[in-house]
């Protein structure tokens, strides 16, 4: 899969009419190379390195505490109104690459990004990586309970914090995919524990719940809706000039703000062109199918709900990329990467029968 996209990468990179680009355009083309070089490496790794669950509890204790950190900046800014990021920033070996407001006001509450980009990309990837933090809660047996549970509800905090319906939408199919695959006990646990996370939100985040309700509710009388279809049009002009392998990955640089696409397929299809796109499809389905036929080839119920808890995360990824440009914004496309690898390792794991 992974050679796919690298080979429509590729053949779009040829293919661009380099005398109509910009300078910035012939840059950004190049990065995208480097990103998708990025994306290849950690997930290679990832997935020939990682030898025993032991290993695979290891990375995730990183990456799931990663995580949790990010929760507790987004509730900093969400309840007490305190941007930590300012202090971030001056810490040796960072930069900046965007300087978005940390709190920005929406329907009355306070939308935040934590240590994201945009609040969208908190609530993803927030809700991509819950599941695996409740497996890791569950059989990281050599750490005290209460570290355990604590990035759970730490990564949970900056869902509702986001005020963001794609985080919604990835937490519901993520949790979702692990709750069907869950044993029937734990499955029982989970679901009379769903409520009181409700009331949890409910509780400490007075609005949340109606404003995303309205949110769903509105339909096309959004505005954040209306953006997104008022981008149509100009997506099949420019698909219509270069149909089959795009413009060139990266080269879509909009002046007008409202021609930003929130969708990553839409982008791809006019970066990539139409190949590239069912290839972005296989970038998310293929590691999902393999995750759950990992899943049926063990025997092994740590391993089968770790690769649950990735299904989840990586269906979360491919839904949620029809809402916002995912793979411009550098945790989700990290987050995804790992993942990427982490199925590919479980994959092995169940072949060794491990």
């Amino acid at each position: 899969m992974l050679c796919l996209f690298w080979i429509s990468v590729l053949a779009s990179y040829i293919a661009m009419d380099r005398g109509t680009l910009t300078v910035s355009q012939a840059t950004a083309a190049d990065r995208l190379m480097l990103q998708l070089a990025v994306i290849t490496g950690v997930a290679l790794v990832a997935a020939e390195f990682i030898n025993s669950l032991h290993d695979m509890r290891r990375v995730l204790r990183a990456l799931i505490w990663g995580g949790a950190f990010c929760g507790v900046v987004a509730a900093l800014q969400f309840w007490i109104s305190l941007d930590i990021t300012p202090y971030l920033r001056d810490l040796p070996g960072f930069s900046i690459n965007f300087d978005n407001p940390a709190n920005i006001g929406r329907a009355g509450l306070s939308r935040v990004d934590g240590t994201a980009i945009t609040a969208i990309e908190l609530g993803v990837v927030a809700g991509m990586l819950l599941p695996l933090a409740i497996y890791l809660a569950i059989y990281d047996a050599d750490r005290p309970a209460r570290w355990r549970w604590a990035p759970v509800v730490l990564i949970a905090l900056a869902i509702p914090a986001s005020v963001s319906r794609s985080g919604v939408i990835s937490v519901v199919l993520a949790l979702g995919v692990l709750l069907v695959l869950m044993p029937t006990r734990q499955r029982l646990v989970a679901i009379c524990a769903a409520p009181l996370g409700l009331a949890a939100v409910f509780m400490s985040a007075h609005g949340v719940i109606g404003t995303l309700s309205s949110f769903f509710g509105a339909g096309t009388s959004d505005n954040s809706v209306q953006a997104r279809l008022y981008d149509y049009p100009e997506v099949e002009r420019l698909l219509g000039q270069a149909p089959w392998f795009g413009h060139g990955g990266g080269t879509y640089l909009p002046e007008n703000p409202l021609f930003i696409l929130d969708n990553q397929y839409l982008k791809t299809a006019i970066e990539l062109g139409l190949i590239g796109v069912v290839i972005l499809a296989a970038f998310f389905l293929v590691p999902m199918i393999s995750a759950l036929v990992a899943r049926r080839r063990s025997s092994d119920p740590e391993l089968r709900l770790l690769c649950a808890a990735l299904a989840g995360a990586a269906l979360a990824a491919g839904v949620c990329s029809l809402t916002f440009d995912s793979l411009a914004f550098p945790m989700f496309a990290n987050v995804y990467a790992l993942v990427i690898g982490l199925i590919g390792a479980c994959w092995r794991l169940a072949a060794a029968g491990k």
